[in-house]
């Protein structure tokens, strides 16, 4: 907007806008603070997504990951960790937010579902028709 308001002119060499916007507030906080969903609240959203999403999102809440991280999962980032019969992903520095490399610990629930996932591409774990998902709202 204070780009807008230097740089916009009409044909006449006018401003499009008159002055500088003004600073734009933050909300109200809310009265109430954030609390964990309970379990009851988790099904009843899960069953509003989407089935191609379920997955991805309880996959989400077991590992924390972000929608970019889980869309970006790759095949390559598992590194099996015999001693436990299992296996991690090691998220490489250039695919995380904070530029470093970032080790993914999957609980039970979280390996259950790589495991249903594992035969679908050979790149991506959670791909859609044939590909990778941008994003886990549709949007990308």
């Amino acid at each position: 907007m204070n780009r807008a308001a230097r740089s916009y002119r009409d044909a006449d060499g006018r401003p499009w806008l008159d002055g500088m916007p003004p600073l734009i507030t933050m909300l109200p906080e809310s009265p109430r603070s954030p609390y964990p969903i309970t379990w009851k609240e988790q099904d009843a959203l899960f069953r509003k997504l989407p089935p191609r999403l379920v997955r991805m999102a309880l996959f989400a809440v077991n590992t924390g990951l972000r929608d970019s991280n889980v869309c970006g999962l790759q095949w390559t980032w598992e590194v099996a960790i015999p001693e436990l019969g299992r296996s991690v992903f090691v998220i490489p520095q250039e695919a995380f937010k904070s530029k470093r490399p970032h080790v993914v610990i999957l609980n039970d629930i979280a390996w259950s579902i790589v495991e249903a996932q594992r035969s679908l591409h050979p790149i991506w774990v959670f791909p859609f028709r044939g590909r990778r998902i941008g994003r886990m709202n549709n949007k990308g």
